[in-house]
């Protein structure tokens, strides 16, 4: 047996394994075979195969900065990269809105790509990780400097 599963598997009465303590990578085909004592296997009518599904609650790998500066005119991709099982699903939110596709903003599954971007797009963008386990999101700002700002500052 693999060092791993050591300490969290047992043998029941009447041959069933208990696993204990589940991780990820548990997650796969588990083989049950009969030996008799005397050693010799019986393929025609031995084994049983069960696969085990390790779900997991969603996490987020990586995403845009949490604070972007940008000017009017810009344009920006923000992403949330997000894993789990079973797979999650993405959802967007500006200003706890729900965001859906325009002209200039275009959803693409965990990208928000916004072309042309003007004062009323600056806000608080939030992208949402969701699976039968549970749900994560991440906070992205965007600020948008007006032309006044950015001329003062030298930009």
């Amino acid at each position: 047996m693999d060092r791993g599963y050591k300490s969290r598997v047992r043998l029941l009465d009447h041959g069933s394994l208990e696993l204990s303590q589940i991780k990820p990578s548990d997650e796969g085909w588990y083989e049950c075979k009969i030996i008799l004592l005397d050693g010799k296997e019986d393929s025609s009518v031995n084994g049983s195969w069960v696969h085990l599904n390790v779900n997991t609650p969603p996490r987020i790998e990586h995403s845009s900065p949490k604070f972007l500066l940008l000017r009017q005119g810009d344009s920006v991709s923000l992403f949330c990269d997000g894993v789990g099982s079973p797979q999650p699903t993405i959802s967007w939110s500006k200003d706890t809105q729900p965001l859906f596709s325009s002209l200039r903003v275009r959803l693409q599954g965990d990208h928000v790509n916004i072309t042309n971007i003007q004062r009323s797009d600056g806000g608080v963008y939030m992208c949402t990780f969701t699976n039968m386990v549970g749900q994560i999101s991440q906070l992205i700002k965007v600020v948008i400097e007006d032309e006044f700002q950015a001329h003062k500052s030298g930009m």
